[in-house]
């Protein structure tokens, strides 16, 4: 079994404008599959495929968990944060991470790629820890005024994505999985990235974003008296394993956010468009950022 996957589409900057190749399918436009899954009389049901992490076939769970909903008789689950397999954690965005991870470390051989993960204390990193041929460092933001490097006495390691302790170019690869979304000044935490990453390093990052704004939208900000955060929108948090009360979305990234990944010092910025029923990738197209430093 071929286990490489291929992007179906990639997006990049041509002269300024996000130009796709080959022209993707309208929004809106459901794919058959998706069409028939959503049609189940009841609001869950699974769905088999390859699952990358634990490198057999499972029964990914399709539910309403993580913001879907209903449509008369129709549900319609957030395809992104589910097809979750039931044995390793990983969801549809994780375990397309994963898979490009992997074969961005395969890439490397016969060296072993030292990887930096923007996370630590989830079923990604304890996945990804599973590879071959990688050295792997995570980290989770603990909290303002705690010094990246240090580390907890529950072995966590803190790392402030804006200003890390690494050395410049640390790293072959970074993947950060939505993190960005919540760092004050994504600007900065992209510049940093590119500071640790070795020259031809490759950022693979995955964050929400919406094509059609004109500008990346603040939904809120830090005082720079105070360092105390004033919200210009609605406050939104995602999940995050070491809060109950979640993450703060800081940034609604619309297509300008190539233009600040290329301004960071990265080269060759793209999005690639995924859709994959063997291994499980549906929902549309899953899109993950890759760049080269």
């Amino acid at each position: 079994m071929d286990l490489t996957l291929q992007p179906v589409a990639e997006s990049r900057l041509v002269d300024g404008s996000l130009v796709t190749t080959p022209a993707l399918a309208p929004t809106g436009t459901e794919p058959l599959l998706e069409s028939l899954l959503c049609r189940a009389r009841v609001q869950n049901t699974s769905y088999r495929a390859w699952c990358v992490a634990c490198q057999t076939p499972r029964d990914l769970i399709i539910d309403l968990e993580w913001g879907g909903s209903r449509e008369g008789a129709r549900w319609r689950p957030n395809w992104r944060e589910r097809l979750e397999c039931p044995v390793c954690r990983l969801n549809n965005r994780m375990r397309l991470s994963l898979q490009l991870l992997r074969q961005a470390a395969f890439e490397q051989r016969p060296g072993t790629a030292r990887v930096y993960c923007m996370e630590q204390v989830t079923p990604f990193f304890q996945s990804a820890g599973n590879l071959d041929d990688l050295e792997l460092i995570g980290s989770e933001y603990l909290g303002p005024g705690i010094s990246s490097g240090t580390t907890n006495p529950g072995g966590i390691t803190h790392q402030d994505a804006c200003h890390t302790s690494f050395a410049d170019a640390s790293f072959d690869i970074i993947v950060s999985n939505d993190v960005f979304e919540h760092i004050p000044e994504p600007d900065v935490g992209f510049r940093e990235s590119h500071r640790i990453l070795k020259s031809h390093g490759t950022l693979i990052a995955t964050f929400p974003w919406n094509p059609a704004l004109l500008h990346c939208r603040s939904r809120a900000k830090l005082k720079p008296d105070s360092g105390a955060i004033e919200h210009l929108e609605k406050p939104l948090y995602h999940g995050n394993p070491l809060s109950s009360k979640g993450s703060l979305v800081f940034t609604d990234f619309s297509s300008r956010v190539l233009h600040t990944i290329q301004e960071a010092g990265f080269s060759d910025v793209r999005v690639y468009w995924y859709r994959s029923e063997v291994f499980g990738h549906l929902g549309g197209y899953q899109s993950v950022f890759m760049a080269s430093a």
